[in-house]
């Protein structure tokens, strides 16, 4: 097992150096300022390759890692002195020199501290794992007292949950359909100039992964269904990954498209990894966890993250405190489209879980559900045994955006074009004959809500959850349930280089046959590049499908190519950070493609009514 975490670090490293730019960061923490240069080293002698360079107390400065040299190790060498760092150094001088390998195992971030009146380097990673006492200035006493706090006073604590089984919807849901159903219809008379009787269509937008380039497009989508009259006449949204960090906010601020819009702008100019995160604040969200015995993985420090930026506006003892369940407040009565978060349990086969502001449940096996503010608690034969207050919305953000957490077989699989051949195969190879294909970095793990009742996922203590798009990119199962009963789906796909094949709508087809769902033949397509129509003519209880790729579209701006944008560009699914103009130009295209087919979704919808009414 330990040799197998060593290949692990090491492939994880080799690849993410691949993508990134090769530069060291270090941060000189200590109490003067600091002489630093990078050298070769092997045994006692050691050679300079970059520029001596003073790092001032406080500061960060910017280095090169060398370029291998077969048998040398890069190492970094500091002093309070700069005559200490000479060209050539060896024996004595370089032993008593303070000293770091800056090899790609190490990282990319050091810190320089003071520590017994000399010198230390640290890795980000040991640094960063130090006593939470040297991180945070309020003790840690205070802090678990915090938590306990909370606890006490947050709003289910007295609650005992229970799991629901079946494929019902909850009562909630039900209601919230009645209040909804009038306001569709108004919206789709209006949106359609007819006047429709007992048949109201219930119509759904599923929206794609992708990162930040998807949590814009699908932002896009959503301008440019207000602005044809068509927003009103949506009921369900479905989003996975990078759809959910814009549907999971707009519905917690309760806002119109384009003022959340602009919010949203703002929020995603600054890199999602330089948000700073209330440290004391972040402190108590794993103090309660660590109260509850809850698993802590690297989606805790994600979430924090995420919450720490898309709910940056309020104060900061507020943004870990926002939850799903707070949803609820804004789609009661039923003026909002009701949104389902998606994430799966690792496969094959894969197991898709979905999130409301009510209910979180495993569907089309077992399904089973339990309240949203109890998901995470332990549970025993269908009810709750502890009173751990609902996760924060963060978390689950970074549950369905976990797109890091790839199988060590795929990490391969996405480095195949950066890596030698020879290497990639006695990495693939070693990886076989250890049988960890499958192995996962850090996915989020809670305790499983079905745990000692007798269904398939009911023997194992803990479920672990990814982001849905390792099974296919387009969450298309929470709206085909029968009991949902949706008719039209209306698809944002804003999947990496979606214009060459469009595989995750393939993928759903396959899925659908599988669980015996009706699906529209995906090779009787018409349309154009930027839309398209799935349907069955010939069976009417078969959904519409109105199908938008993220993809060109010379009309709006000739010189902008999502696709390619997608793999070497802005609109990288790991790039965190936007441009105004380029967030401009991203959503205005979705928007644009949606005004411009205006005619054509009208005709669709009018078709499908006119089809459905005739068969009744």
């Amino acid at each position: 097992m330990k040799n197998f975490k060593m290949i692990f670090i090491f492939i994880f490293n080799l690849f993410f150096a691949f993508l990134n730019s090769d530069s060291l960061k270090i941060n000189n923490l200590s109490n003067s300022s600091v002489f630093a240069a990078t050298y070769y080293q092997k045994g006692n002698k050691a050679n300079i390759v970059g520029k001596l360079k003073e790092i001032k107390q406080n500061k960060t400065e910017k280095f090169e890692r060398p370029k291998r040299k077969f048998l040398w190790d890069r190492v970094l060498i500091i002093s309070k002195r700069k005559e200490d760092l000479n060209k050539n150094l060896s024996g004595k001088k370089l032993i008593d020199l303070s000293k770091q390998k800056i090899g790609f195992l190490q990282g990319r971030t050091f810190y320089i501290v003071s520590k017994g009146g000399a010198l230390k380097i640290y890795k980000a990673g040991i640094y960063e794992r130090r006593p939470l006492t040297k991180k945070i200035k309020k003790p840690i006493k205070d802090i678990f007292d915090q938590a306990r706090n909370v606890i006490a006073n947050s709003s289910h604590y007295n609650d005992i949950a229970r799991v629901r089984l079946g494929d019902d919807l909850c009562k909630e849901e039900k209601q919230y359909l009645n209040k909804r159903k009038p306001i569709v219809k108004k919206a789709l008379e209006n949106f359609l100039n007819i006047k429709l009787n007992d048949y109201v269509p219930n119509i759904a937008v599923c929206a794609s992964g992708g990162g930040y380039r998807a949590m814009i497009a699908t932002l896009g989508l959503f301008l440019g269904l207000e602005k044809i009259g068509l927003l009103d006449g949506i009921t369900y949204m479905a989003g996975l990954s990078g759809s959910t960090w814009f549907m999971a906010p707009w519905t917690y601020y309760g806002t119109d498209v384009a003022s959340y819009g602009s919010q949203l702008q703002k929020k995603v100019e600054k890199d999602l990894k330089k948000t700073g995160v209330n440290t004391r604040e972040f402190a108590r969200v794993l103090a309660t966890k660590y109260l509850f015995k809850q698993p802590v993985t690297l989606v805790d420090t994600y979430g924090a993250l995420l919450a720490n930026n898309f709910f940056g506006d309020l104060p900061k003892n507020k943004r870990f405190k926002v939850k799903l369940s707070d949803l609820q407040n804004n789609i009661e009565k039923a003026n909002k489209i009701f949104p389902i978060l998606t994430s799966v349990e690792p496969g094959p086969p894969f197991s898709w879980f979905e999130f409301t502001p009510y209910e979180v449940g495993r569907i089309f096996s077992d399904n089973f559900f339990v309240p949203t503010w109890a998901f995470g608690r332990k549970f025993l034969n269908g009810k709750s045994k502890d009173f751990a207050p609902e996760q924060m919305m963060g978390y689950f953000m970074g549950i369905w955006g976990s797109a890091f957490a790839l199988a060590l077989k795929r990490v391969i699989d996405e480095a195949h074009e950066k890596l030698p051949t020879k290497l990639e195969n006695y990495i693939r190879r070693g990886i076989e004959l250890t049988g960890k294909e499958e192995f996962r970095m850090s996915p989020a793990k809670l305790f499983n809500s079905v745990y000692g009742m007798n269904l398939n996922t009911g023997n194992s203590r803990k479920i672990t959850l990814v982001d849905a798009g390792f099974d296919f990119n387009l969450p298309f199962p929470p709206l085909l349930r029968q009991k949902r009963n949706i008719d039209i789906i209306i698809v944002c796909d804003a999947s990496k280089n979606v214009s060459q094949s469009a595989p995750a709508i393939k993928k759903a087809k396959v899925w659908a046959l599988k669980k015996e769902i009706k699906f529209p033949d995906t090779k009787k397509v018409k349309g154009t590049e930027n839309i398209k129509v799935l349907k069955d003519n010939k069976d009417p209880n078969t959904p519409l499908i109105i199908y938008f790729p993220l993809s060109k579209n010379k009309k709006y701006d000739k010189n902008f190519d999502p696709a390619k944008e997608s793999i070497s560009g802005f609109c990288q699914t790991f790039k965190l950070k936007y441009k105004k103009e380029d967030f401009e130009l991203l959503s205005g295209l979705m928007k644009y493609n949606v005004e411009e087919n205006e005619k054509n979704i009208k005709e669709e919808i009018k078709n499908y009514i006119s089809q459905r009414v005739i068969s009744k």
